[in-house]
């Protein structure tokens, strides 16, 4: 909840499997820093029927089930990717933070830092298709992969939350053509009443 609002994040993604569960739940109380009594507030779902702690809490929360779903997740993952559409931040060398405050140096090379770390996870990985089914396995198996499942979960998230705006958008579009058709059907009609009702205005 500190990162949503560190960030201003406007939709919070989670693995709902296993221990996301959990998590999902404690997202939907609401909650208090025990370190500095800030209430960070409570939060609902946008996709579920699971109720939240105090009714009308922000819906910002996607709980995403990755299970059964990897043969779409990693197709996308990859599209991304060779597409070009996914553009990460450019490496910095350690001569482009000279001269910058240490309180300061932390916070503007972290981004960089996890570029790179997303870049190492992603190298160790090898695709792997089985019955149909697609794995990103690891080749050094004590790395972990967690930006890279984090990344995968996004980038389909946000693939299918454009196409489901794209059809709503075309649903409006043809909602108001035939409003507007129906107005002029209106208007038509209302006409052809006038005149038949005084043909002497014909």
């Amino acid at each position: 909840k500190q990162l949503k609002k560190a960030y201003n994040a406007k939709l919070v993604i989670i693995d709902s499997n296993g221990l996301g569960c959990g998590l999902v739940d404690k997202l939907l109380e609401d909650t208090t820093d025990p370190l500095t009594g800030e209430n960070l507030g409570c939060w609902d779902t946008i996709n579920t029927d699971e109720e939240p702690e105090i009714e009308g809490s922000e819906k910002c929360v996607y709980s995403f089930k990755a299970t059964g779903q990897m043969k779409k997740i990693i197709p996308a993952f990859i599209d991304c990717i060779s597409s070009g559409t996914l553009r990460l931040l450019q490496k910095k060398n350690d001569a482009d933070f000279t001269g910058i405050p240490t309180e300061e140096l932390i916070e503007k090379a972290q981004p960089y830092l996890q570029t790179d770390a997303l870049i190492e996870e992603i190298t160790n990985l090898k695709l792997v298709v089985a019955s149909n089914e697609f794995k990103m396995e690891k080749i050094v198996k004590r790395m972990n992969k967690d930006r890279v499942s984090a990344l995968q979960y996004l980038i389909y998230i946000i693939i299918k939350k454009e196409k489901e705006n794209i059809i709503n958008s075309k649903k409006s579009d043809t909602d108001l053509s035939e409003y507007m058709s129906k107005m002029k059907r209106n208007e038509t009609r209302k006409m052809n009443n006038k005149y038949s009702s005084n043909p002497s205005k014909i």
